[in-house]
Protein backbone atom coordinates (compact mmCIF):
# COMPACT_ATOMS: atom_id res chain seq x y z
CA UNK A 1 0.00 0.00 0.00
CA UNK A 2 1.50 3.37 -0.99
CA UNK A 3 2.34 5.86 1.75
CA UNK A 4 -0.59 8.11 2.65
CA UNK A 5 0.55 11.74 2.62
CA UNK A 6 -2.57 13.56 1.38
CA UNK A 7 -6.21 12.68 2.09
CA UNK A 8 -8.91 14.28 -0.07
CA UNK A 9 -12.33 14.51 1.56
CA UNK A 10 -15.12 15.75 -0.76
CA UNK A 11 -18.06 17.09 1.27
CA UNK A 12 -21.59 17.92 0.16
CA UNK A 13 -22.35 19.74 3.45
CA UNK A 14 -25.09 17.27 4.47
CA UNK A 15 -25.31 15.55 7.88
CA UNK A 16 -22.96 12.86 6.57
CA UNK A 17 -20.14 15.33 5.94
CA UNK A 18 -18.98 15.74 9.57
CA UNK A 19 -18.73 11.94 9.92
CA UNK A 20 -16.60 11.69 6.77
CA UNK A 21 -14.42 14.59 7.96
CA UNK A 22 -13.99 13.01 11.39
CA UNK A 23 -12.92 9.71 9.82
CA UNK A 24 -10.54 11.50 7.44
CA UNK A 25 -9.10 13.42 10.40
CA UNK A 26 -8.45 10.18 12.30
CA UNK A 27 -6.66 8.79 9.26
CA UNK A 28 -4.53 11.90 8.83
CA UNK A 29 -3.46 11.71 12.47
CA UNK A 30 -2.62 8.02 12.11
CA UNK A 31 -0.56 8.51 8.93
CA UNK A 32 0.66 12.07 9.62
CA UNK A 33 -1.05 13.12 6.40
CA UNK A 34 -2.49 16.41 5.17
CA UNK A 35 -6.29 16.75 4.94
CA UNK A 36 -7.85 18.56 1.98
CA UNK A 37 -11.57 19.32 2.34
CA UNK A 38 -13.25 19.94 -0.99
CA UNK A 39 -16.70 21.24 -1.89
CA UNK A 40 -18.06 21.74 -5.38
CA UNK A 41 -20.51 24.58 -6.00
CA UNK A 42 -21.95 22.92 -9.09
CA UNK A 43 -22.14 23.72 -12.75
CA UNK A 44 -21.51 27.17 -14.11
CA UNK A 45 -24.29 28.42 -16.41
CA UNK A 46 -23.33 27.47 -19.99
CA UNK A 47 -21.89 30.22 -22.17
CA UNK A 48 -24.99 30.24 -24.35
CA UNK A 49 -27.06 31.20 -21.29
CA UNK A 50 -24.93 34.21 -20.49
CA UNK A 51 -27.41 36.58 -22.14
CA UNK A 52 -29.59 38.36 -19.58
CA UNK A 53 -32.82 37.24 -21.20
CA UNK A 54 -31.86 33.60 -20.58
CA UNK A 55 -29.89 33.90 -17.31
CA UNK A 56 -31.67 36.53 -15.25
CA UNK A 57 -30.19 38.74 -12.56
CA UNK A 58 -32.49 36.97 -10.11
CA UNK A 59 -30.96 33.57 -11.00
CA UNK A 60 -27.49 35.02 -10.67
CA UNK A 61 -28.31 36.52 -7.26
CA UNK A 62 -29.67 33.18 -6.04
CA UNK A 63 -26.52 31.44 -7.22
CA UNK A 64 -24.35 33.99 -5.41
CA UNK A 65 -26.31 33.52 -2.17
CA UNK A 66 -26.03 29.72 -2.45
CA UNK A 67 -22.29 29.93 -3.12
CA UNK A 68 -21.78 32.29 -0.17
CA UNK A 69 -23.71 30.01 2.20
CA UNK A 70 -21.89 26.86 1.08
CA UNK A 71 -18.52 28.60 1.31
CA UNK A 72 -19.40 29.62 4.88
CA UNK A 73 -20.36 26.03 5.79
CA UNK A 74 -17.11 24.70 4.31
CA UNK A 75 -15.14 27.32 6.24
CA UNK A 76 -16.78 26.07 9.45
CA UNK A 77 -15.88 22.45 8.64
CA UNK A 78 -12.29 23.50 7.98
CA UNK A 79 -12.18 25.50 11.22
CA UNK A 80 -13.41 22.47 13.20
CA UNK A 81 -10.44 20.34 12.09
CA UNK A 82 -8.01 19.99 15.03
CA UNK A 83 -4.96 22.26 14.82
CA UNK A 84 -2.56 19.32 15.05
CA UNK A 85 -3.79 18.04 11.67
CA UNK A 86 -2.43 19.84 8.60
CA UNK A 87 -5.38 20.84 6.46
CA UNK A 88 -6.84 23.20 3.89
CA UNK A 89 -10.14 23.80 2.10
CA UNK A 90 -10.79 23.83 -1.64
CA UNK A 91 -13.84 25.08 -3.53
CA UNK A 92 -14.54 24.28 -7.17
CA UNK A 93 -17.14 24.94 -9.85
CA UNK A 94 -17.92 22.49 -12.61
CA UNK A 95 -19.14 18.90 -13.00
CA UNK A 96 -18.72 17.48 -9.50
CA UNK A 97 -17.38 14.06 -10.57
CA UNK A 98 -14.75 15.63 -12.80
CA UNK A 99 -13.86 18.16 -10.10
CA UNK A 100 -13.17 15.46 -7.50
CA UNK A 101 -11.16 13.30 -9.91
CA UNK A 102 -9.18 16.26 -11.24
CA UNK A 103 -8.26 17.38 -7.73
CA UNK A 104 -7.39 13.81 -6.66
CA UNK A 105 -4.89 13.64 -9.51
CA UNK A 106 -3.50 17.15 -9.23
CA UNK A 107 -2.81 17.19 -5.46
CA UNK A 108 -2.06 14.23 -5.81
CA UNK A 109 -4.25 12.47 -3.25
CA UNK A 110 -3.21 9.13 -1.76
CA UNK A 111 -6.72 8.43 -0.44
CA UNK A 112 -10.22 9.79 -1.03
CA UNK A 113 -12.61 9.67 1.93
CA UNK A 114 -16.25 10.37 1.09
CA UNK A 115 -19.77 9.68 2.26
CA UNK A 116 -22.31 7.62 0.36
CA UNK A 117 -26.01 8.44 0.44
CA UNK A 118 -27.20 5.21 -1.14
CA UNK A 119 -27.36 3.44 -4.51
CA UNK A 120 -28.03 4.99 -7.88
CA UNK A 121 -31.62 5.62 -8.92
CA UNK A 122 -33.15 5.88 -12.39
CA UNK A 123 -33.01 9.67 -12.17
CA UNK A 124 -29.76 10.01 -10.19
CA UNK A 125 -26.40 8.25 -10.47
CA UNK A 126 -24.49 7.88 -7.19
CA UNK A 127 -21.42 10.14 -7.14
CA UNK A 128 -19.62 7.69 -4.85
CA UNK A 129 -20.10 4.86 -7.34
CA UNK A 130 -18.66 6.98 -10.15
CA UNK A 131 -15.65 8.06 -8.08
CA UNK A 132 -14.84 4.47 -7.03
CA UNK A 133 -14.76 3.31 -10.65
CA UNK A 134 -12.49 6.12 -11.85
CA UNK A 135 -10.42 7.21 -8.85
CA UNK A 136 -6.63 7.04 -9.36
CA UNK A 137 -6.13 6.28 -5.64
CA UNK A 138 -7.91 4.21 -2.98
CA UNK A 139 -11.36 5.38 -1.89
CA UNK A 140 -12.77 4.94 1.61
CA UNK A 141 -16.56 5.17 1.72
CA UNK A 142 -18.64 6.13 4.75
CA UNK A 143 -22.34 5.21 4.68
CA UNK A 144 -25.29 6.72 6.50
CA UNK A 145 -25.91 3.46 8.41
CA UNK A 146 -22.35 2.99 9.62
CA UNK A 147 -21.73 2.85 13.33
CA UNK A 148 -19.10 5.24 14.61
CA UNK A 149 -16.18 3.14 15.82
CA UNK A 150 -12.64 4.21 16.64
CA UNK A 151 -11.06 2.04 13.94
CA UNK A 152 -8.61 4.66 12.72
CA UNK A 153 -8.04 6.58 15.93
CA UNK A 154 -4.60 6.13 17.50
CA UNK A 155 -6.17 7.09 20.85
CA UNK A 156 -8.57 4.14 21.00
CA UNK A 157 -8.24 2.04 24.15
CA UNK A 158 -7.79 -1.72 24.05
CA UNK A 159 -11.02 -3.42 23.03
CA UNK A 160 -12.45 -0.27 21.43
CA UNK A 161 -11.28 -1.01 17.90
CA UNK A 162 -13.84 -1.35 15.14
CA UNK A 163 -13.34 -5.07 14.59
CA UNK A 164 -11.30 -7.13 12.12
CA UNK A 165 -10.66 -6.23 8.49
CA UNK A 166 -12.48 -8.36 5.91
CA UNK A 167 -10.90 -8.82 2.47
CA UNK A 168 -13.09 -10.61 -0.12
CA UNK A 169 -10.88 -12.42 -2.67
CA UNK A 170 -12.09 -13.54 -6.10
CA UNK A 171 -8.59 -14.48 -7.33
CA UNK A 172 -8.71 -11.87 -10.08
CA UNK A 173 -5.44 -10.14 -10.96
CA UNK A 174 -6.47 -7.25 -8.70
CA UNK A 175 -7.07 -9.39 -5.59
CA UNK A 176 -3.41 -9.48 -4.53
CA UNK A 177 -3.28 -5.67 -4.23
CA UNK A 178 -6.38 -5.65 -2.00
CA UNK A 179 -4.93 -8.40 0.20
CA UNK A 180 -1.61 -6.53 0.51
CA UNK A 181 -3.43 -3.31 1.47
CA UNK A 182 -5.60 -5.17 3.97
CA UNK A 183 -2.60 -6.86 5.60
CA UNK A 184 -0.73 -3.56 5.92
CA UNK A 185 -3.76 -1.77 7.35
CA UNK A 186 -4.31 -4.60 9.84
CA UNK A 187 -0.71 -4.29 10.99
CA UNK A 188 -0.89 -0.51 11.29
CA UNK A 189 -4.22 -0.57 13.12
CA UNK A 190 -3.32 -3.54 15.29
CA UNK A 191 -6.39 -5.56 14.30
CA UNK A 192 -7.07 -8.99 12.81
CA UNK A 193 -7.70 -9.74 9.15
CA UNK A 194 -10.01 -12.28 7.50
CA UNK A 195 -9.57 -13.38 3.87
CA UNK A 196 -12.81 -14.66 2.33
CA UNK A 197 -13.42 -16.50 -0.93
CA UNK A 198 -16.99 -17.21 -2.04
CA UNK A 199 -17.17 -20.03 -4.62
CA UNK A 200 -20.36 -20.94 -6.43
CA UNK A 201 -22.32 -23.57 -4.48
CA UNK A 202 -21.92 -26.29 -7.12
CA UNK A 203 -18.14 -25.91 -7.03
CA UNK A 204 -17.70 -25.38 -3.31
CA UNK A 205 -17.10 -28.97 -2.20
CA UNK A 206 -14.36 -29.84 -4.69
CA UNK A 207 -12.67 -26.43 -4.68
CA UNK A 208 -12.70 -25.54 -0.99
CA UNK A 209 -9.25 -26.92 -0.16
CA UNK A 210 -7.76 -25.49 -3.35
CA UNK A 211 -9.20 -22.06 -2.50
CA UNK A 212 -7.82 -22.23 1.06
CA UNK A 213 -4.37 -23.04 -0.30
CA UNK A 214 -4.51 -20.16 -2.78
CA UNK A 215 -5.62 -17.74 -0.06
CA UNK A 216 -2.75 -18.88 2.17
CA UNK A 217 -0.29 -18.19 -0.66
CA UNK A 218 -1.38 -14.54 -0.64
CA UNK A 219 -0.21 -14.11 2.96
CA UNK A 220 3.56 -13.46 3.23
CA UNK A 221 5.61 -15.27 5.84
CA UNK A 222 5.47 -13.69 9.27
CA UNK A 223 1.93 -12.36 8.77
CA UNK A 224 -1.26 -13.96 10.05
CA UNK A 225 -4.74 -14.05 8.56
CA UNK A 226 -7.88 -16.07 9.15
CA UNK A 227 -8.95 -17.86 5.98
CA UNK A 228 -12.56 -18.57 5.10
CA UNK A 229 -14.21 -20.27 2.12
CA UNK A 230 -18.00 -19.94 2.19
CA UNK A 231 -20.23 -20.86 -0.74
CA UNK A 232 -23.10 -18.65 -1.81
CA UNK A 233 -23.95 -15.51 -3.75
CA UNK A 234 -20.79 -13.37 -3.35
CA UNK A 235 -22.24 -9.99 -2.27
CA UNK A 236 -24.71 -11.57 0.15
CA UNK A 237 -22.14 -13.95 1.61
CA UNK A 238 -19.58 -11.15 2.01
CA UNK A 239 -22.08 -8.94 3.84
CA UNK A 240 -23.16 -11.86 6.02
CA UNK A 241 -19.56 -12.66 6.90
CA UNK A 242 -18.88 -9.00 7.73
CA UNK A 243 -21.79 -9.10 10.15
CA UNK A 244 -20.72 -12.43 11.70
CA UNK A 245 -17.19 -11.25 12.50
CA UNK A 246 -18.19 -7.69 13.39
CA UNK A 247 -15.95 -6.27 10.67
CA UNK A 248 -14.71 -2.73 11.21
CA UNK A 249 -13.58 -2.35 7.60
CA UNK A 250 -13.95 -4.16 4.27
CA UNK A 251 -11.05 -3.89 1.82
CA UNK A 252 -11.67 -4.89 -1.78
CA UNK A 253 -10.45 -4.19 -5.32
CA UNK A 254 -12.16 -1.67 -7.58
CA UNK A 255 -11.63 -2.68 -11.16
CA UNK A 256 -14.61 -1.41 -13.14
CA UNK A 257 -13.26 -0.51 -16.56
CA UNK A 258 -15.23 -0.42 -19.78
CA UNK A 259 -19.05 -0.68 -20.09
CA UNK A 260 -19.29 -4.44 -19.41
CA UNK A 261 -16.92 -4.40 -16.44
CA UNK A 262 -18.72 -1.37 -15.00
CA UNK A 263 -22.02 -3.23 -15.27
CA UNK A 264 -20.62 -6.33 -13.56
CA UNK A 265 -18.77 -4.17 -11.04
CA UNK A 266 -21.98 -2.42 -10.12
CA UNK A 267 -23.88 -5.68 -9.78
CA UNK A 268 -21.50 -7.00 -7.12
CA UNK A 269 -19.29 -4.39 -5.47
CA UNK A 270 -21.94 -1.69 -5.27
CA UNK A 271 -24.19 -4.07 -3.33
CA UNK A 272 -21.40 -4.36 -0.76
CA UNK A 273 -20.78 -0.60 -0.81
CA UNK A 274 -24.39 0.19 0.03
CA UNK A 275 -25.13 -2.85 2.19
CA UNK A 276 -22.10 -2.89 4.50
CA UNK A 277 -22.50 -1.65 8.08
CA UNK A 278 -18.86 -0.55 8.14
CA UNK A 279 -16.65 1.59 5.90
CA UNK A 280 -15.36 0.04 2.67
CA UNK A 281 -11.81 0.68 1.39
CA UNK A 282 -11.58 0.28 -2.41
CA UNK A 283 -8.17 -0.43 -3.95
CA UNK A 284 -7.94 0.78 -7.59
CA UNK A 285 -6.38 -1.09 -10.47
CA UNK A 286 -2.72 -0.21 -11.03
CA UNK A 287 -2.08 2.63 -13.47
CA UNK A 288 -5.65 3.90 -13.48
CA UNK A 289 -6.11 7.27 -15.15
CA UNK A 290 -8.67 9.90 -14.29
CA UNK A 291 -9.56 13.25 -15.74
CA UNK A 292 -7.57 15.01 -18.43
CA UNK A 293 -5.22 17.93 -18.78
CA UNK A 294 -8.04 19.85 -20.41
CA UNK A 295 -10.14 19.58 -17.26
CA UNK A 296 -8.42 22.61 -15.73
CA UNK A 297 -10.14 24.78 -18.30
CA UNK A 298 -13.55 23.44 -17.20
CA UNK A 299 -13.07 23.86 -13.48
CA UNK A 300 -12.55 26.82 -11.20
CA UNK A 301 -10.53 25.83 -8.12
CA UNK A 302 -10.07 28.24 -5.22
Amino acid sequence: MPEIRTVLCPVDLTQLSPIAVRTATELCRRFDAKLVLHHNLGQRPPDFLSNRWMWSEECEADEQKKAALESELLTKLVADVPEDVRHEGRISRGPVEDAVLFLARELPADLVVMGSHGPSKPDHRSLTEKIIIRSPCPTLTIGEVHFRKALFSSEASAGEDGGPILVPVDFSKHSAAAVAAGLELAEILGTEIVLLHVPKPRRAARRAEEARARLAELVPGGKRAEIRVDAGVPPRRILACAGEIGAGLIVMPAHGKGPLRRFLFGATTFEILHGAECPVWFVPAAGRESGSSAMAAMLSLA
